[in-house]
């Protein structure tokens, strides 16, 4: 089983930097998964304006994180976009409840969405960085780097840390389905299915990462 999920223990990563880009791949993956759960939710309220405009923000956020997924490199500038109008919509939010008094935006939403507008200034950080993206440790790595590197690899690790830090940036996500729905229900189906996407996207980050070889010695 170990080798199906490769689950190994790599010294050296290529491409887009592993740990970043498990975090924006799944927080971005995971807003798909909310602004279809939305989308849906318009539907069956018979929403025809809502509805449509929820499955057109989901999809270049849905492709924008399946691309970073596959280390596609030329999804850099509309992960970029996509990250700066995540941000923006964010702001929005914030600024309906706080100087709008818009009902369901309130003190609690304002802060789960502050965490998400976060998480998405990271994302533009990440996609509008080379050293993001580029392979920069040519030379061989110290000890110490290497003993960081293990650890930040290690199965512990990521199987303790990640799929909490993941969650907390798109808990407001439940908090507003559950506004519009007023069901716990729906807000508990949603973190499930977006769990089971952190899950996918960490088993296949363990794939490329047992997939690239070690560096051989100078």
């Amino acid at each position: 089983m170990r080798e199906a999920l490769a689950l190994g223990r790599p010294e050296r990563t290529q491409g887009p930097e592993p740990t970043n880009a498990l975090f924006v791949t799944t927080f971005l993956l995971n807003i798909g998964v909310f602004l279809v759960a939305l989308s849906t939710f318009f539907s069956l309220s018979n929403n025809y304006a809502g509805a449509p405009a929820g499955t057109v923000a989901a999809l270049p956020v849905l492709l924008v994180g399946g691309r970073t997924l596959k280390r596609d490199e030329s999804v850099r500038r509309f992960g970029l976009v996509t990250a700066v109008a995540g941000l923006l919509a964010v702001a929005a939010i914030i600024v309906s409840g706080q100087f709008f008094q818009v009902g369901l935006f309130d003190s609690i939403v304002q802060t789960a969405s502050f965490v998400m507008g976060a998480m998405f200034a990271q994302s533009a950080m990440f996609f509008g960085l080379d050293q993001n993206w580029k392979t920069t440790d040519n030379e061989m790595p110290t000890k110490a780097v290497k003993i960081i590197r293990r650890i930040a690899n290690s199965l512990w690790l990521q199987g303790l840390i990640f799929p909490f830090t993941s969650m907390l940036y798109v808990s407001g996500t439940w908090i507003i389905l559950y506004r519009l729905t007023d069901s716990m229900a729906a807000a508990l189906a949603l973190a499930s299915v977006q769990l089971l996407v952190f899950g996918y996207c960490y088993v296949q980050y363990r794939k490329v990462l047992a997939a690239i070889p070690a560096p051989s010695p100078s």
